[in-house]
């Protein structure tokens, strides 16, 4: 079963879709759940369907499905060509989610005390259940193969844009501005599941165990 998801997990791309399973009981705020990516890109489930929604879709409403404790680089053919792309690590997602449903939590807080404030759905790709980012904070679903030195290099430019678009989420809602990204040989970051902080002071570790120099604005 572990074997199966690592590999369904390493196979989903931006090109890929899912199918989304609103579970959502009657009366809940996202009872008719809508997900969007642009005004051209956008799917309503209500509650008790499912539907295929592309995964760039997925991932900005739930969270990057394929994010562990370190980010990762990943490769996908488009038209134009082969295309590599930075996948968070999931502390950055998780914190994301917060600021994307304006969820003001304490590091006491879980998506579970606010189960009636962020969407229900099961999540399913290639006929096998992906956990969610709101159903597993940790990641503990998620197994990552090791980085090459080339793609380490790559990661580290893009998170320096990563890092500039989740300021300026931020900064839109009253937060923390994150004004560095370090390189930590040894520090591998393993937020606990209760583990949501509102000054972001972890989003300072993203590169995780790169070998490279900071990055500073």
């Amino acid at each position: 079963m572990t074997d199966t998801l690592t590999h369904n997990l390493a196979t989903i791309d931006l090109n890929s879709s899912m199918t989304v399973k609103n579970v959502a009981p009657s009366g809940h705020k996202f009872a008719v759940l809508t997900l969007s990516y642009g005004p051209k890109s956008v799917y309503q489930i209500a509650s008790g369907e499912q539907r295929q929604v592309p995964f760039a879709v997925v991932k900005m409403a739930l969270g990057d499905v394929r994010s562990s404790a370190d980010a990762q680089v990943t490769e996908a053919h488009t038209d134009m060509g082969m295309q590599k792309s930075v996948i968070p690590p999931r502390k950055f997602e998780v914190n994301r989610l917060h600021v994307f449903y304006g969820l003001h939590l304490t590091q006491e807080d879980t998506f579970e005390d606010v189960a009636d404030r962020v969407p229900q759905v099961e999540l399913y790709f290639d006929g096998m259940r992906i956990p969610t980012v709101i159903e597993d904070p940790l990641g503990k679903s998620v197994v990552v193969a090791h980085q090459t030195v080339t793609e380490n290099e790559s990661l580290r430019a893009e998170l320096a844009e990563l890092r500039q678009m989740f300021n300026e989420m931020k900064d839109g809602s009253g937060g923390t501005k994150i004004t560095s990204i370090r390189s930590k040989s040894t520090r591998v970051v393993t937020p606990s599941p209760e583990e949501s902080d509102n000054d972001t002071q972890d989003n300072d570790d993203f590169v995780g165990n790169l070998p490279t120099d900071d990055v500073d604005d």
